[in-house]
């Protein structure tokens, strides 16, 4: 394997002293290939975006059960340590949820963004099948929207600390618990 990072070992070989035959032969192959890149791209994009309406679904029900169910129940003795704890930790699920949507609208943004690119290019190749440019044009084209770069990657600090308030959202809930418990 090539000492390449960018190499994709699916992508077709670029051949420069190609024929006009081969040229849109290769126009077609590429074309076809961005087109599955295309289809993955779009089909991430839904997925993300889906996947973000079901979170904020969940954590909602999630943060709605828990306050009914300490707040609402009788017997729960509410002192300043319960109260305090209590409140911490529904507030650290609020910032959690936050951050959990921050995370889901940059990963939707990356897809939107290389879907795009491969719509671009996509277009490009075809362009180049149907005969209205060269194969040249194309690939300088398709070098223009898609410059080779390392691997990208949308930010992970969103995750990470949506992530880390949910365990101490569900840690200040458990000890508002604790402590209510042990003061009865």
């Amino acid at each position: 394997m090539p000492k390449n990072k960018n190499f994709h070992r699916d992508k077709p070989a670029i051949n420069s002293s190609v024929g006009i035959d081969s040229e849109i032969c290769f126009a077609r192959e590429y074309r076809d290939f961005e087109a599955i890149n295309l289809r993955y791209a779009d089909d991430r994009m839904n997925k993300v975006f889906d996947s973000l309406t079901e979170k904020e679904l969940q954590i909602a029900a999630l943060v709605f059960v828990i306050a009914t169910a300490f707040l609402g129940r009788g017997g729960v003795v509410i002192t300043p340590l319960f109260f305090s704890f209590f409140i911490a930790g529904l507030a650290s699920l609020a910032l959690s949820l936050f951050f959990g949507l921050i995370h889901e609208k940059v990963r939707h943004e990356f897809w939107v963004r290389q879907s795009d690119k491969r719509r671009r290019s996509f277009n490009a190749f075809d362009d180049a099948r149907r005969g209205e440019i060269s194969l040249r044009e194309a690939i300088a084209r398709y070098n223009e929207i898609r410059p080779p770069q390392g691997l990208v990657i949308s930010p992970k600090w969103p995750i990470i600390t949506q992530t880390t308030l949910l365990v101490l959202g569900v840690l200040g809930i458990f000890l508002a618990v604790l402590f209510s418990l042990l003061s009865i």
